[in-house]
């Protein structure tokens, strides 16, 4: 079984750094784009809605990676010493995004969805197991 919590070399903490910074800047840029749409009042009524919770998700998305950029430009880690986010910030997201694939599943009628996502849900939301397994294995 791979070691998901042991520590990465260089090169991978590296790429990390410029995937985040990209990252963080596409969805800054995003951001900013649909709060502006939104304050110009060219959005049609209709739209607002669906417009506003885009931005609400994007907004979310941009301080979780803004947060785990930093954390790695800083080289810190959460409580638990191993992860960079906050155990309960990465279970929280689990279920969050397990409730919008089963959403996107029913909507859609794709089933086989929920399947493909359960793995990535079902480790989020089990990860403080994970850790605590970690420690008692000397990880």
């Amino acid at each position: 079984m791979p070691d998901y919590l042991k520590e990465v070399g260089r090169t991978a903490r590296l790429l990390s750094v410029v995937g985040l910074s990209l990252t963080t800047f596409i969805l800054g840029l995003s951001t900013f784009l649909i709060v502006y749409d939104l304050a110009s009042g060219r959005v049609p009524a209709r739209d607002r809605g669906l417009l506003t919770a885009a931005g609400l998700l994007f907004g979310l998305l941009l301080f979780a990676s803004g947060w785990m950029l930093l954390r790695l430009l800083r080289r810190t880690r959460s409580a638990n010493g191993v992860t960079m986010m906050p155990a309960w910030f990465i279970q929280a997201f689990g279920v969050l995004l397990g409730g919008l694939v089963l959403l996107a599943a029913i909507v859609g009628r794709q089933w086989l969805f929920t399947v493909q996502g359960a793995g990535v849900i079902v480790s989020m939301i089990f990860v403080p197991r994970l850790l605590q397994q970690g420690a008692r294995h000397g990880s």
